[in-house]
């Protein structure tokens, strides 16, 4: 069992050894630090019905009068700026030793006015937590250099050839051997970390970086290393508590290299004044500090910035804003896949953002030493609902000259001061007709049971782009009037037409169909069309079915009906 000789330590290493006891113990509990204004709270950890907050102090001793009055100020701070605005349910004060029945009578009489659940965990609850993370204690206390050693032993042994007969099943199980064999070297010396190591086939140069898939892990580091021509090692570490990053933190000291006036100095001066990514940009590893596993070396290398995007948790809600140049607002569209990040060098902050369907990005730069910027990209409709992507469309068509467009809240204020638009965008006159497009889609979808989705539309003829149009219409209740050269019909049809004199009109139904990706789409409406003059072709030769072509008149009237109301019509 490991053990702590809690006299002979600084008393700072003390308090940092029993905060990291306890955020291990409670992985979910978070660290107040001073710079934040502590008001009397070293650790909470969140429940259901409140925090339970920790009060460390160094104390190994009987408490003296003036570590009587550090104990009290911490709890009346506590009282007066934390038990006001936080739901809690108990307070612990944390101490290295073992306090005599007075001293937790005395600490029962100051705690007692709130009515609130008061502890002192002392030396012999520490001693227990202490026993069992003896990695942790090592870290603190002890000289862990032996086992460094042999955890960078077992990692270069990681990444050399395999040795093997060639077959497959020697290779596979060398493989696995190497894999549990860092894992568990790894998780036994690292207090705050745990390990995770899959193989996985192909070459690391080739995996693309994508912040999104960052995103979805809890990883605070992630390394790859290619172990032979058709396998490569994905190692990840995991934090153990919440606040693993900042009790062992993870940093590089890098130096970015770029000619001045080239496009990746300014990627540079960008990530420094507002914290933008950047991709492929040179430059040298001068220092690295981490735990087992962190390369310790550096060196020349290649370096992207991503953003991974953030939880909703904390963050309020954003949305894009559009106003008149009177103030009124002409647009506002809902924000999510929020990233954003710090200049490194200012007070310059980026913003990040798309809709829900993912249609419009926009970037927002401000509050640096640089002027304040907005970037707009759209990317393709092809294969997505229509009615996913229309508020992202119908915001892109409301940016017009003049007009001021905003990063804010949804429903509340501006964060960002406003961009006035000099021109139309180039985007905006191509999304009005889209809007159209997207509604008469929208209207479709309605009527069938099919999973409408957007077409290529610069695959469309003109003819099928204004059928669509033509459908939306009659489904809406429209009358769409056309010229018509041809429709034929049975005989006993023309028997009962011809009755009526060589010139005739006639109405008949049809189901209603639309066509979208070559694909026909039945929908729950009839098309009734009311044919104004007609009359038989001549010159028929004998059939079963007769040709009928326009009178004196072109003119066609069609509506819809419900498929209940439809009676045959001609084909």
């Amino acid at each position: 069992m490991a053990t702590v000789n809690w006299e002979r330590e600084p008393g700072e290493k003390v308090e940092e050894f029993v905060a990291a006891l306890l955020l291990l113990k409670y992985p979910h509990g978070n660290l107040i630090t001073p710079s934040q204004g502590d008001r009397g709270v070293d650790v909470r950890v969140w429940n259901p019905d409140g925090f339970d907050i920790y009060q460390v102090k160094r104390y190994t001793r009987p408490l003296d009068s003036t570590q009587e009055k550090e104990v009290k100020k911490s709890w009346q701070t506590f009282v007066d700026q934390t038990l006001p605005i936080l739901k809690v349910r108990s307070w612990t004060l944390v101490t290295p030793l073992n306090p005599s029945n007075e001293r937790l009578d005395w600490l029962d009489a100051l705690t007692e006015p709130t009515g609130l659940e008061t502890h002192w965990m002392d030396r012999g609850a520490l001693d227990g937590l202490a026993g069992n993370n003896y990695p942790l204690v090592d870290y603190f206390f002890g000289d862990g250099a032996q086992h460094w050693h042999r955890l960078m032993a077992d990692l270069l042994d990681g990444v050399r050839p395999l040795p093997g007969d060639g077959a497959s099943e020697s290779l596979l199980s060398a493989i696995a051997s190497r894999q549990e064999k860092l894992a568990r070297s790894l998780d036994e010396v690292d207090p705050f970390y745990r390990y995770e190591i899959d193989i996985r086939t192909g070459w690391v140069e080739n995996l693309p970086l994508d912040s999104t898939r960052l995103g979805e892990t809890r990883a605070a580091f992630i390394q790859y290393a290619q172990i032979d021509d058709e396998h490569y090692r994905e190692m990840r570490l995991l934090p153990r508590c919440a606040e693993s990053v900042k009790l062992r933190p993870i940093t590089a000291d890098v130096r970015l290299e770029a000619d001045p006036g080239t496009s990746t100095a300014n990627a540079i001066h960008r990530f420094r004044q507002f914290g933008t990514p950047f991709s492929d940009v040179p430059g040298t590893i001068t220092a690295i500090s981490g735990p087992p596993g962190v390369p310790q070396t550096g060196g020349p290398a290649t370096f992207s910035f991503l953003s991974v995007p953030q939880p909703k948790t904390g963050l309020p809600d954003l949305c894009l804003r559009i106003r008149e140049p009177n103030g009124q607002k002409a647009a506002e569209l809902e924000l999510e896949h929020v990233s954003s990040s710090r200049g490194q060098a200012g007070s310059g902050v980026w913003v990040s953002a798309s809709d829900r369907a993912q249609v419009l990005n926009v970037e927002f730069t401000f509050g640096g030493d640089s002027d304040a910027e907005f970037r707009l990209r759209t990317s393709g409709l092809k294969g997505k609902t229509p009615a996913e992507v229309l508020p992202a469309v119908r915001a892109t068509a409301e940016l017009r000259t003049g007009r001021v467009i905003e990063l804010a809240v949804r429903g509340g204020l501006p964060i960002t001061g406003g961009w006035e638009l000099e021109r139309d965008d180039a985007e905006a006159s191509l999304a009005r007709w889209h809007v159209a497009f997207l509604e008469a889609l929208t209207t479709i979808q309605e009527h069938t049971y099919h999973r409408i989705t957007v077409p290529d539309v610069t695959t469309m003829t003109p003819p099928q782009r204004q059928k669509i149009f033509n459908i939306a219409g009659l489904l809406r209740g429209e009358q769409i009037e056309e010229d018509w050269s041809e429709v034929t019909t049975d005989t006993a049809s023309a028997a009962l037409l011809e009755s009526a004199g060589p010139e005739f009109s006639f109405g008949g139904t049809a189901p209603l169909t639309v066509e979208l990706d070559g694909q026909e789409i039945h929908l729950n409406m009839a098309r009734q069309t009311h044919y104004e003059s007609a009359r038989i072709r001549t010159g028929q030769p004998d059939s079963d079915v007769i040709h009928l072509v326009p009178g004196s008149s072109t003119k066609a009237v069609s509506t819809a009906v419900p498929l209940d109301q439809a009676a045959p019509a001609p084909q």
